[in-house]
Order: C-alpha cells, then sequence, then structure tokens
C-alpha cells in the first residue's frame, strides 16, 4: 500500500479542457498530498491561443513561487494559510481560460451568463420579471427609494406575480445605456424591459442621430434577449431650438412605429408644466409628483402583464 500510494501518477485535468481544442492539464501525483504540474498536453504540439495563455501564465507563476518560497517547486498540499495549491493553481488557471475563452466559459454553473435546465413553475415563482432601464428619472434621484415610480410599480404588480426590477442610473446617456444593456439583460434575465433613456442626452444637446443609434442598439439587444420593449419617451425645453426639441421627441415615436413597439409618449406627462411638482434643480420630479409618472407609465405597461393574471400557477406539490 505504501508503495502504491507513492507511485507517479499521471492524471488529465478535463474541467480545463475548453470545447474543440483537445488539451488538458498534465500534473503528477508524487505522494500524498503532493501535486506537480507537468505542462499542458495538445495533439500534435498545436499551438492555440489557450495554449499561449497557459504558458504565460505558468510562466509568471514559477516566477511567484521562486520569489516566495523555492522549496515550493513541489506544491506541498497545503500552505501555511491552509490553501491547497493544486486548488490555488486550479483558481487561477481557470480564470484565464474565462478569460480567454468567454463564450466556452459562459455555460459554466458559476457564471451569469449560465443557463440551467428548465424548471418547473411553482405559486411562488414570478410569471413576468419588468427591468427598467433608464436615468436619474427613473433612479428616485433626490427622493427615498421607495417613494420613486419604479419602487411604487413594484408595488403595484406584486399581486400579480410580476417581478420588477430597477437597473436605472442618474446621469447616463443611450450610450452609457448601450454599453453595459447586455450585461444587465444576462444577470437580471427580464421578460419586459422598459426603456427610458434619452433625457440626458437631450440636456447636453447631443446629436440626435447619436441617440437613435444608440436607442436601436439597446432595443436590438432585447430583441435578442426574447424580451419585449417598451419605449417611453421624453421632451426636453427648446434650449437648443424649437428643431432640436421637435426632432427629440420626434425619434421616440418613429422608433415605435418602425419596430411595432408600445410606447408611452412622455413619461413626464401632467406634471411638466407645473414647477412645484419639481425639486429645486427644476430637472427631477418631487416625490408627490411618482405616482402620476407611474400611471403614465401604468396605461401602457398593463396590457401587457394582464395576460399573466390569467394564469393558474400549480402549487408544488
Amino acid at each position: 500500500m505504501c508503495n502504491r500510494r507513492r507511485s507517479a501518477l499521471t492524471q488529465k485535468v478535463n474541467v480545463l479542457n475548453p470545447p474543440n481544442t483537445n488539451e488538458y492539464l498534465v500534473f503528477q501525483t508524487v505522494s500524498s498530498g503532493q501535486l506537480r504540474f507537468l505542462g499542458l498536453s495538445s495533439p500534435a504540439g498545436r499551438k492555440t491561443k489557450f495554449r499561449r495563455e497557459i504558458d504565460k501564465l505558468m510562466a509568471q507563476m514559477t516566477s511567484l513561487i521562486r520569489l516566495t518560497q523555492p522549496k515550493w517547486g513541489h506544491f506541498p498540499g497545503k500552505t501555511n494559510r491552509g490553501r491547497s495549491w493544486p486548488g490555488v493553481l486550479l483558481s487561477v488557471l481557470t480564470t484565464a481560460w474565462i478569460g480567454a475563452f468567454p463564450a466556452e466559459a459562459s455555460n459554466t454553473p458559476n457564471s451569469p451568463h449560465f443557463h440551467s435546465a428548465p424548471t418547473t413553475r411553482t405559486s411562488t415563482q414570478p410569471i413576468e420579471k419588468i427591468m427598467v432601464f433608464g436615468d436619474s428619472l427613473s433612479a428616485a434621484y433626490g427622493i427615498n427609494n421607495k417613494d420613486g415610480w419604479v419602487s411604487l410599480l413594484e408595488t403595484r404588480v406584486a399581486v400579480d406575480k410580476v417581478a420588477v426590477v430597477n437597473a436605472s442610473i442618474s446621469g447616463e446617456t443611450t450610450s452609457g445605456g448601450a454599453s453595459r444593456i447586455k450585461t444587465d439583460l444576462v444577470h437580471h434575465r427580464p421578460t419586459i424591459v422598459l426603456l427610458a433613456l434619452g433625457a440626458n442626452d437631450g440636456l447636453r444637446g447631443l446629436p440626435i442621430t447619436e441617440m437613435r443609434r444608440n436607442l436601436n442598439v439597446i432595443l436590438d439587444a432585447i430583441r435578442k434577449a426574447n424580451a419585449r420593449a417598451v419605449l417611453i419617451g421624453i421632451q426636453i425645453p427648446p434650449n437648443y431650438g424649437i428643431d432640436y426639441s421637435n426632432q427629440f421627441k420626434d425619434t421616440y415615436a418613429i422608433l415605435a412605429r418602425e419596430r411595432k413597439l408600445p410606447l408611452v409618449p412622455f413619461l413626464l406627462e401632467g406634471i411638466a408644466n407645473k414647477l412645484e411638482n419639481f425639486q429645486a434643480d427644476r430637472l427631477h420630479p418631487t416625490a408627490a409628483a411618482q405616482p402620476r409618472i407611474l400611471e403614465n407609465v401604468l396605461a401602457v405597461v398593463e396590457p401587457l402583464i394582464k395576460p399573466a393574471r390569467a394564469i393558474k400557477l400549480t402549487p408544488a406539490k
């Protein structure tokens, strides 16, 4: 038994084998609790991107080990901190693999991109999930979060088994939204997205064509994620001329017509013409104005979630 335990055993670590590469990391068990990294194996010595990344990483790891404690060359089973060196090495190499091959690594259980097998719906699961994707007008700027129209929406639709998540960021432009929409879609996995961006583009006088292009990028991402989009329009004062403000307003109607999307014509309908509805900055609505904003949105969103009310959920047995 003792001789068996000390005999050399070469093994493959398949968890780090990316699809379609036939490459794997090779280790050798020297004795109980000891592991030596031998290298990366691939057919015919093919030098792929994965192999180049591993070679580079191993060179860095070797330098680090030599500088820290030369005797660690054989990777003892435990360090003085209780971490397993093979575990540390595997963690680092897994990180490198995910960075080099995000698509292949995107369906691992610990990844936000992981898609689990379909599960049976229970009475506690939401039927729909709404993601509000906006700016400070949707992020409860200057007021308590619970008083914002998105929080009010969450309370209103909770009885209908509809979940709400607020992915709005104060100061966000359509460009910023276009750069993060895919990440938020993967993270939140909504079935309905309320797109409420553009106000900051208008306040900065950014080109209408640029705003429209960014909105199209966002809408394309929502469609590809198999979610339904609701476009929420905004209007701005004629600080940059009446032509600019008219083109700005019309952008939402044109996009909604071209893409056949539900449209909230103006998020601030019914409050924009009354100064008392705004905070001291005269840009952001007060808490008292939030219920009216909610009604503007619900007039368009409620027809989308009404079918969910008719679904009878079977209690889990």
